[in-house]
Parts: structure tokens; sequence; C-alpha cells
């Protein structure tokens, strides 16, 4: 039987996400910029994975991307769906519905 190493435990990845946007969502008044969601998706992410990580040059590789090193090996992240999420988050965390 082929044993497969889990590199991550789902529940503590779930808890980091929710603990990073807990705590960051609150500080941004007003309307969120991109910028400010990238920077809480970039600090989430180091917390999650400690491999070297960076924005990808959108010219080469699309907008929204994170590149993360590992050995040999670089994943490319599209981040778009959760940068829309935490845009819909903070709408509804600044404006809270009535």
């Amino acid at each position: 039987m082929l044993k497969v190493n889990v590199f991550f435990d789902e529940i503590h990845i779930r808890s980091l996400i929710y603990d990073s946007l807990a705590r960051e969502l609150p500080k941004i008044e007003g309307e969120i910029c991109n910028y400010d969601i990238k920077q809480i998706i970039f600090d989430m992410t180091k917390k999650i994975i400690s491999d070297d990580i960076e924005w990808a040059d959108s010219e080469k590789f699309g907008k929204n991307k994170i590149l993360i090193y590992h050995k040999n090996k670089v994943l490319q992240l599209d981040t778009t769906e959760l940068i829309e999420s935490i845009r819909v988050l903070h709408q509804d965390y600044v404006e809270p519905a009535i």
C-alpha cells in the first residue's frame, strides 16, 4: 500500500486563515484596496508555507498569482477568487447588513 505524507493539516490551515482575516480586516477602514488584500493573502500564505514565496510578474504569469518555491519546483497559486472573497467579507464587516 502506498503511503502519502501529508504536508499540512487542513484544520490548522483553516484556523490560520480565519485568524489572519479576523485580525487584519477590522484594521482596514473604508474601501479595501487590492494592495491591502494581497498583503493579507501574502501574510496568510507565509504562515502556512515556510518556503520562499513571492508575487509573480503579472505580464509573465497573469494577474494575482503567487509563486511558491519548494526544492527544485515552483507552484503557481491563483488568488483571484480569494481576493474577491476577501473583498466581499470586508464589505460585510465594514457595512453589516441591517
